[in-house]
């Protein structure tokens, strides 16, 4: 019995040789899992393989269209590829399907202001982003919706409310340097 344990345990240690090749066996060994093909879909991207991860995001939505996290990574990989379009409809997902959602409010209004030149879009992203962590409670609190807010607000023209999220910003070891390099300090 012992002898057989032994072998079935080294087949089994095989599978475990890194984590790409654990999830592999995962998604191999049984049945499909939204959570392995994201964890083996960051591994990939991490590797640089931004198709790769791209199709486990994507077999990922399929199997659990509400899961959040694939969208925003899809997201990320469908800005770094210039695929603005795609990474919209995926940031508009992850804001749909993430709790809390801020960061994908973040991202959202980032493709916008860096990406594609929509600085109101931005503004209402950002808005939604603050809004978000707000409603979370202050145990899931960033200071960077107020941040990104802040900055957006101010490329706008709209000086005192933009002043006033930098400063919540400028609170936090987090935002400080940057929330005082846009307030001129």
């Amino acid at each position: 019995v012992l002898a057989v344990l032994f072998v079935l345990s080294r087949r089994q240690a095989a599978t475990w040789v890194d984590s790409a090749t654990l999830w592999n066996h995962a998604i191999e060994a049984g049945e499909d899992s939204s959570v392995a093909r994201v964890n083996l879909g960051g591994l990939l991207a991490e590797a640089g393989d931004d198709a790769g991860a791209i199709e486990d995001y994507l077999a990922a939505t399929r199997l659990r269209p509400d899961n959040g996290v694939a969208w925003f990574n899809l997201g990320i990989l469908y800005a770094r590829g210039d695929r603005l379009e795609d990474a919209e409809r995926a940031d508009r997902e992850a804001c749909r399907t993430m709790t809390p959602a801020y960061k994908a409010f973040v991202n959202l209004g980032n493709l916008y202001r860096n990406r594609m030149g929509r600085l109101e879009d931005a503004i209402e992203a950002y808005r939604a982003a603050v809004a978000d962590w707000e409603a979370a409670g202050p145990h899931m609190y960033s200071p960077v919706p107020h941040l990104v807010l802040g900055v957006a607000l101010r490329r706008k023209g709209v000086e005192e409310e933009g002043r006033r999220h930098l400063e919540i910003a400028a609170r936090h070891p987090e935002t400080r340097a940057e929330a005082l390099r846009e307030l001129g300090r």
